[in-house]
């Protein structure tokens, strides 16, 4: 998986994650995917559907 990367195509890729989360912050939302069994967190910004940041553990985050 890369950043660019569909939603899609992480769901395809990596299936269900172990924990999902939504951050809203000045109109734009973010979904965090958490992968336990790779220790990786995938940051979505929800209105592109498209991955803007990858990280090592469990992370919340935006992407600017």
């Amino acid at each position: 998986m890369s950043v660019g990367d569909s939603e899609d195509k992480l769901y395809e890729i990596e299936g269900d994650a172990t924990q999902t989360t939504e951050l809203t912050i000045k109109d734009k939302t973010f979904v965090t995917y958490f992968y336990q069994a790779t220790n990786t967190s995938f940051i979505v910004e929800k209105e592109l559907k498209t991955i803007c940041k990858i990280s090592q553990g469990k992370v919340n985050g935006t992407c600017s």
